[in-house]
């Protein structure tokens, strides 16, 4: 095959790509984004390590990586929603951008022996509604999030025996602000309407 048909041939497949592309949705609550070739790869990187990130995905599998690793990086998130209340009005929920860091290092000390350092976010959900929405008197703003920070090991019994683990200290935090009315605050049944 000639570099022009490479060419001509990588310049379809990439042409059939966007045609065939989809709107995905996000899990909300969970983020699985660790790492660019596990977001490539649909997340799929627990049977093989090609970065440092297999802190996260599969300690058993740093054995893999020789020398030392870095994987780094930061996943922007971009949240909209219309909700109705009692099946009246779309109300937009417009939180903002969120940003999902991550970090991870790995070093074989031995053929057998590796450790490894992550520090990610992988949990988070926010809402944002301005202050005249029917359920204000709730929440107007929230923001729930969870950092963790997880020192890895690895060790090869065999050629193809591995295994591997490790500790997660997590941080969560949760916050809520709502609006009170006076009205809702006189009247249980202004809650329902």
């Amino acid at each position: 095959m000639t570099m022009k048909s490479k060419t001509a041939v990588g310049a379809l497949a990439v042409a059939l790509s966007f045609a065939c592309a989809r709107e995905a949705c996000g899990a909300g609550f969970g983020l699985y984004e660790m790492s660019a070739a596990a977001m490539v790869n649909g997340g799929h990187r627990t049977a093989k390590a090609v970065d440092a990130s297999a802190v996260y995905y599969n300690p058993a599998t740093m054995r893999e990586l020789e020398g030392t690793w870095v994987t780094a990086g930061n996943t922007f998130i971009l949240t909209r929603l219309d909700t109705r209340v009692n099946g009246v009005g779309a109300h937009k929920m417009n939180p903002g951008w969120f940003m999902d860091p991550h970090a991870f290092v790995t070093h074989a000390f031995t053929d057998d022996f590796s450790v490894g350092l992550g520090s990610y976010a992988d949990f988070g959900l926010g809402s944002h509604y301005d202050n005249s929405w029917p359920l204000a008197w709730d929440s107007v703003d929230t923001m729930v999030a969870a950092y963790s920070v997880s020192p890895t090991f690895s060790y090869r019994i065999t050629d193809k025996w591995s295994v591997g683990g490790g500790v997660r200290f997590t941080y969560m935090s949760f916050e809520q602000r709502p609006i009170f009315r006076m009205a809702e605050l006189l009247s249980p049944m202004g809650r329902a309407a």
